[in-house]
């Protein structure tokens, strides 16, 4: 026994006090998952070849809901609008989810000629979609027709796998609505080995006289299946 007046017996500590805090953090951190879950983060499951070869059916895709929440001023002012190369989901009344890469913003002038989209005058290079990849035109966007202006509050949206795509270049779908937007693709988490985080598509504007048009093959089609 220690005799010093100023001695205290050690505190032992309780191994269920060390679990109850356990317990806590994992539910304080699943509680935050669930809300992030319900408000800023949606899902969404590939279904059909639109979007070869970058996206397959049954991956499981996670979006990034934000700047839907914030509204156009807000998301514009923090730099987190919608940009061209980004990967969306959006849902036109009467049709089913839709994933669509974004090609033109309000503002900008779209047309399509010898097999290429053109981006206010240039050619837009894709760095995501095969160099044989063409890119035919349709109602809304002609194949070597006029350009086409993407009013406010829309944007212009084509699927990756051109040939079996309906998109924006038909009146059909036309330009998409932001109020129809679900949400900016942010991650695949399905299958897992190809679990990847999802950034913006590399995209460069080219003279036209630059531009090699020569490798556009119409007769190329993608890869049923990821390589």
């Amino acid at each position: 026994m220690n005799t010093n007046p100023f001695y205290k017996d050690p505190v032992t500590k309780d191994p269920r006090k060390k679990f109850v805090n356990f317990l806590q953090f994992f539910a304080g951190l699943g509680l935050i998952l669930l809300i992030s879950w319900f408000t800023i983060l949606g899902q969404n499951q590939v279904d059909g070849p639109s979007m070869r070869p970058n996206f397959y059916t049954g991956e499981f895709l996670i979006l990034n809901r934000i700047p839907q929440l914030m509204g156009h001023n807000i998301a514009t002012t923090l730099g987190l609008e919608y940009k061209v190369g980004e990967v969306i989901v959006f849902t036109k009344p009467g049709f089913p989810d839709l994933l669509k890469r974004v090609i033109g913003i309000p503002g900008d002038k779209v047309a399509i000629r010898k097999g290429k989209i053109f981006l206010n005058g240039k050619v837009l290079q894709e760095a995501y979609i095969p160099e044989k990849l063409y890119t035919n035109g349709g109602t809304l966007i002609q194949d070597g027709g006029s350009e086409v202006t993407v009013p406010e509050g829309h944007i212009i949206a084509i699927g990756d796998n051109r040939p079996e795509s309906t998109d924006s270049r038909s009146a059909e779908i036309g330009f998409v609505k932001r109020e129809w937007i679900k949400g900016k693709v942010l991650l695949r988490i399905w299958p897992f080995d190809r679990f990847s985080f999802i950034g913006l598509g590399e995209t460069q504007l080219v003279n036209e006289s630059d531009f090699d048009f020569s490798k556009a093959d119409p007769t190329f089609r993608n890869s049923p299946t990821p390589q």
